[in-house]
């Protein structure tokens, strides 16, 4: 259970930051 936690964690993390890197880098253009 704890590895696949640490999985989901980690995705979750990766997927996070791409969404935060995403949004500062639309910012520029306006999407968000």
């Amino acid at each position: 259970m704890s590895a696949l936690g640490r999985r989901c964690d980690q995705t979750l993390m990766a997927l996070h930051l791409r969404f935060k890197h995403h949004k500062s880098r639309a910012r520029h253009s306006g999407d968000f």
